[in-house]
């Protein structure tokens, strides 16, 4: 045996490096303080991390998860331990406690300057309780209902223009994919109600403004592909070693890598059509002055002589002009200080509003029309109401009312192909839950995907039966009812502040749709293939070749 002086230095500390790498992948500390919380078994340092990387959708993955090991278990994202809550009731309740989202070490940790900025002060990015109250109230006022009728005619003038396109395609007897035409509806929605811009998402491929609305989707697209725990080499370190991001952010930011470089020409895209939004806001409002804000109805909720009036004139001065997105960011303040909102963080608000208001609501448009021409029966139904409510001309909001069967095949719709598969927050506090004391800061999920399958709270989850959402039917009975079994849109002070706006713009579309083609889906699409990574969509597309039913 060597004398302890006559072994190298080098490997000395060696031995220790590598004694300490394999301690610290066993994770001991938290490995102790979580011991008594089944789960998954981790394996060393990544923990369960590679579940996400055999191809099977992280959806499915924690759907698996929970059938096997129940309402609670644990689970390890590399470093870091997350309590996972499949209960709808009791995770419904975290998430309303808990308004922090939980952030996992990943892709926003490495950025920079201008693009952290953008990143951090978005609505659905901001930690700070106050400032996110203040910036969520400045969004509000586009989705209240006076505000949302006033947008009805935008809607529907979008919906006639998918129509005449989809009828080249009925008049030709060809495929497509009809999530990508719902994808060109409502970034071009997002444009006229929000903005009040044209986009030309859904213009003939030939026209002068086409390429600019394809590249515009196409940076959309690009975005949404992004692996949240991952997605490139760096974020896969950090998610192993969190404690490197001082080192990697300037690494990574001289040194990026090939999908750190499409990521961020994708950002950087939106971002400028961003600015150019708020700075076309900024001229009209140089022209009109701040009342343009406002639609043209009743001004104040008080008549001649200061006379109450009717509840419909006090919605309707509640109401703001479809495009007056920018100009209530430019109006809004901080309540702390009373400053202005900046450049960065309006620009930041436009930016999430054109990506949420394209994907999500396109997704679930896809999927309702693919469910319904995989489901005739069900289709019949939902053309029979939209022709006795709404047989020609706009769908009103007068008329959505009178459609529950419309409504509740889109909430089926939601139920199935969840948008939002998963739901995390940070712990704000030490909390018990069931018996277990998990420390503050602790990551939660819940596993939406996985509650709305759940054959416990839904009778045959993977069969698609509007009729379950309408109270009185035997599907109906059938089901348990409770909070927090149906949450596409999240809950809380973090729920999806567009989902009024996504409802009604569904609506709409459908109505259009339905009552002019019937669908028929191209061969070996049942059961749809599905992928999950910032939201779930169709893997492939939604291909259908429309038909004809009634011209208009």
């Amino acid at each position: 045996m060597w004398p302890l002086e006559d072994i190298p230095l080098s490997w000395i500390l060696g031995a220790a490096f590598s004694v300490a790498v394999v301690i610290y992948g066993l994770h001991p500390i938290k490995a102790w303080q979580f011991q008594r919380i089944s789960g998954p078994k981790a394996k060393w340092l990544v923990g369960n991390f590679d579940a996400f990387l055999t191809g099977r959708g992280m959806h499915l993955v924690f759907m698996d998860w929970a059938r096997k090991h129940g309402p609670m278990f644990k689970i390890w994202f590399g470093a870091a331990p997350v309590v996972v809550v499949t209960e709808p009731e009791l995770g419904r309740l975290l998430i309303l406690r808990n308004g922090q989202r939980l952030a996992l070490r990943g892709a926003p940790d490495l950025m920079t300057g201008r693009d952290q900025k953008l990143q951090t002060s978005s609505l659905v990015a901001i930690k700070d309780k106050t400032q996110h109250r203040d910036v969520k109230s400045a969004w509000l006022p586009m989705f209240n209902s006076a505000s949302l009728d006033a947008s009805c005619s935008l809607i529907n003038h979008c919906a006639e223009q998918l129509c005449s396109h989809l009828g080249k395609y009925a008049a030709d007897g060809s495929e497509t994919d009809i999530w990508r035409d719902y994808g060109r509806l409502t970034m071009g929605v997002v444009g006229t109600v929000a903005f009040g811009v044209d986009l030309h998402t859904q213009d003939e491929d030939n026209s002068k403004n086409s390429e600019a609305a394809k590249t515009l989707i196409s940076a959309a697209q690009t975005l949404f592909t992004q692996n949240p725990f991952g997605g490139n080499l760096y974020s896969a370190i950090l998610l192993l070693f969190p404690f490197m991001v001082p080192i990697l952010k300037p690494v990574a930011r001289f040194f990026p890598d090939k999908e750190m470089r499409k990521m961020a020409a994708a950002r950087h895209l939106l971002y400028d059509t961003s600015e150019m939004l708020l700075e076309t806001a900024r001229k009209q409002a140089a022209q009109d002055g701040k009342d343009a804000q406002k639609v043209e109805v009743a001004a104040s909720a008080t008549g001649a002589g200061g006379a109450p009036v009717s509840l419909e004139a006090r919605k309707q001065a509640r109401a703001v002009k479809p495009g007056s997105f920018m100009h209530l960011l430019m109006s809004s303040s901080h309540t702390a200080d009373g400053s202005p909102f900046t450049d960065i963080e309006i620009i930041a608000q436009a930016f999430i509003f054109l990506l949420a208001g394209y994907e999500t609501t396109a997704n679930t448009l896809a999927f309702t029309t693919y469910s319904l021409a995989a489901n005739p029966d069900k289709a019949a139904k939902l053309v029979e109401e939209i022709d006795r409510e709404a047989p020609e001309g706009d769908v009103t909001a007068e008329h959505l009312m009178r459609m529950p069967y419309v409504e509740a095949c889109i909430k089926e719709a939601l139920r199935i192909y969840s948008p939002a598969a998963l739901l995390g927050r940070q712990l704000g506090e030490d909390t018990v839950i069931k018996g277990h004391t998990i420390p503050k800061g602790t990551g939660v999920m819940v596993p939406v995907y996985a509650i709305h399958h759940d054959p416990e709270i839904y009778t045959d989850p993977e069969v698609f039966k509007p009729e379950r959402w309408l109270e009185g039917t035997p599907e109906y009975a059938a089901d348990k009812h409770m909070a927090g079994k149906w949450m596409p849109f999240g809950e809380g002070t973090r729920v999806c502040v567009g989902q009024r706006l996504a409802l009604i713009e569904a609506k709409i579309a459908l109505a259009h749709v339905f009552r002019k083609f019937t669908f028929t889906l191209t061969p070996g699409q049942v059961p749809l293939q599905t992928e999950c990574t910032l939201l779930l969509k169709p893997k492939m597309g939604v291909f259908v070749t429309p038909s004809v039913r009634k011209e208009e």
